[in-house]
């Protein structure tokens, strides 16, 4: 019985992981990915866009790898980059970001206006937003 409470005991220490120790240089972090200006960003990472007008750093890699080109000093979207003003018809459904914001596709047809004053597309019918203002910096970072 003694035999098999040490066996037991040898087992369950040697079960406990020990980290190995690191000699030499500290491992990287994660890569990072330089981005030109805006930009998508990947569903795993809640989609959307990227509303950074200057070149700037990310962890996650752009996707769809196709829509970018590769500079020698970042990455750059060639998608269409979008403003749209407050809730509005958009493929299919309806989008309810409030605000300034942007969408990677151009505005569904019927139903949107361009305001200039908005800088932004915002549905025809949102009498709210044609009397709006934008905050300062409304349209989007500098």
């Amino acid at each position: 019985m003694r035999c098999l409470a040490l066996a037991l005991a040898l087992v369950a220490a040697a079960a406990c992981g020990v980290a190995p120790i690191q000699r030499g240089e500290v491992p990287s972090g994660p890569p990072a990915w330089r981005y030109l200006g805006q930009h998508g960003r990947p569903l795993a990472y809640d989609g959307g866009v990227c509303t950074i007008k200057v070149p700037h750093e990310h962890k996650y890699p752009p996707a769809p790898r196709a829509a970018f080109v590769e500079t020698a000093d970042g990455f750059a979207d060639t998608r269409s980059i979008v403003p749209f003003w407050g809730h509005h018809p958009h493929r299919g459904r309806t989008c309810t970001e409030p605000g300034w914001h942007l969408h990677l596709e151009v505005p569904d047809q019927g139903g949107m206006v361009f305001d200039e004053a908005l800088g932004a597309w915002r549905a025809a019918n949102d009498v709210d937003a044609a009397d709006s203002q934008p905050a300062q910096g409304a349209r989007g970072p500098s």
